[in-house]
């Protein structure tokens, strides 16, 4: 029993002023415990309200880290631009070899080529210790875990010159006509059973039609056409392919004269696969 209650309860002989100031403290006293009260209504409302905007937030957070990864890919595509082009300088122009089967218990390919160059390290053997290997070759959307490269090359720019390959030889970055327009390296697919992870060309590029069609031809008909964007997944079967693993089913691109950018499936045309 609240303190003025009792006060009139037991004193009786209060006048009548004194009665009315005590019940209008009870009044405000039980008021005030009301109000600091919350009914079971209003909790549930405060709680839909907050699963509503968390409902509405995460998926714009998710999005956000995603963009910021996509971002940090191209990054390393562009640091990856400045390897190839410094060992350009070097060699007279010509790009890496993509991949080289040296013998039974070698081999190598570009980004073990390029390696010295993006850490001054002059390691540029077959046989570079994974552990000492760059993360610059990785890009963080990447789907499947491990694998110390991500992206594919160019399979005529930077072709596979192992034995019995339609390409023999590498391509003079001096001699290019349009290095704003062909993509040199790109977002490759994930093969989990490789040793490198994604392989090291992207020999399935343009659905594979690109061996039979490789030439810039200017007045070729579909130059404008979109290349076959191939089965986007990180498997055996799609390997050797452009993988559109980035925000808004994208993929991310190194082009010939260093730039790199974000591009959909029909934003890449066969003008920016085909070689002059």
């Amino acid at each position: 029993m609240s303190e003025a209650k009792r006060t009139l309860t037991t004193h009786p002989q209060l006048g009548a002023e004194s009665r009315v100031t005590a019940y209008h403290e009870m009044m405000r006293f039980h008021h005030s415990l009301r109000t600091l009260a919350f009914s079971l209504i209003e909790l549930l409302v405060v709680m839909s309200i907050v699963a509503l905007l968390l409902g509405i937030l995460l998926p714009a957070l998710a999005s956000a880290r995603q963009r910021a990864r996509t971002m940090k890919g191209l990054a390393h595509l562009s640091q990856i631009g400045r390897g190839i082009h410094a060992y350009a300088h070097e060699y007279r122009g010509m790009l890496p070899i993509g991949y080289l089967n040296l013998d039974t218990t070698q081999d190598t390919n570009w980004t073990t080529l390029l390696h010295g160059y993006l850490t001054a390290s002059g390691m540029t053997n077959a046989n570079l210790n994974p552990a000492s290997f760059r993360g610059v070759f990785q890009d963080p959307n990447a789907q499947v875990p491990g694998g110390r490269v991500h992206f594919s090359a160019h399979p005529i720019l930077i072709p596979d010159l192992s034995s019995n390959r339609p390409i023999q030889t590498t391509t003079s970055l001096w001699l290019l006509k349009r290095t704003i327009d062909i993509v040199m390296v790109m977002d490759g697919s994930q093969d989990p059973t490789h040793q490198f992870n994604a392989h090291a060309t992207a020999w399935q590029l343009d659905g594979g039609q690109i061996w039979t069609g490789w030439q810039y031809d200017l007045t070729a008909p579909d130059n404008a056409d979109p290349i076959d964007p191939g089965p986007n997944e990180d498997t055996p079967e799609g390997a050797g392919h452009i993988r559109w693993r980035q925000v808004n089913n994208s993929a991310n691109f190194l082009y010939a004269d260093g730039h790199a950018i974000t591009r959909r499936p029909d934003q890449i045309t066969k003008t920016n696969v085909r070689v002059n």
